[in-house]
């Protein structure tokens, strides 16, 4: 099934990516939108943060909630379970042309390619975000998400398939967030009173 998926899907579109749409300006660009995608640890600290102020706790709350989600099903569970391997690296190892890790616009990761947590952590953002901030800030955080998806097959680092697993994944855990914090503010009433701001932006 996955070699299937790799041949029928995500070769042909990291290669059409690569080869049709690749130019100075984005690879200018991708590099600098890539490292938007704040890792796992910076964005459960910027939860954090919010929590520690009334007018964003709901949603620090509910972050903070998907990141934890996030990183427990992405990195300690799906990556290593997985293992899958990173395009530059297959096409290095396997289709034998090792100089693709010299042309990389960034650091080649070391860890399992399947699902992207740059996906995964963007899509929480734009999740919890669409669900409680007023507009545009849903719109903006999507916008944001999914030029991070798009960044990571752009840069090589990742296929096609990874990003939208992390995305689907990242939109499942914000959603989980945003009922827990809900659940929580309706059932426990101290709670309630911690959370009593409408979470929005």
């Amino acid at each position: 099934m996955e070699e299937m998926v790799l041949q029928w899907f995500d070769l042909p579109g990291l290669y059409f990516i690569v080869h049709q749409l690749q130019c100075p300006f984005l690879d200018a660009t991708m590099p600098v939108i890539t490292h938007l995608g704040l890792g796992n640890l910076i964005g459960i600290g910027m939860a954090m943060v919010l929590l520690l102020f009334q007018r964003t706790r709901k949603i620090g709350g509910m972050l903070a909630i998907a990141f934890l989600l996030g990183f427990v099903c992405c990195n300690l569970t799906l990556k290593p379970l997985i293992g899958r391997i990173r395009p530059f690296d297959y096409v290095a190892d396997v289709l034998h042309h090792p100089d693709i890790r010299t042309h990389l616009l960034v650091s080649a990761p070391c860890d399992g390619s399947f699902p992207s947590g740059h996906a995964v952590f963007a899509f929480i953002w734009a999740s919890v975000l669409w669900q409680q901030a007023k507009r545009p800030w849903g719109y903006i955080a999507c916008v944001i998400a999914v030029l991070i998806a798009f960044s990571r097959v752009y840069l090589f680092v990742h296929w096609p398939s990874d990003v939208i697993a992390g995305a689907g994944l990242g939109v499942l855990c914000g959603i989980i967030g945003v009922r827990v914090v809900n659940r929580i503010r309706t059932r426990v009433p101290t709670f309630g009173d911690t959370f009593k701001n409408d979470g929005q932006l």
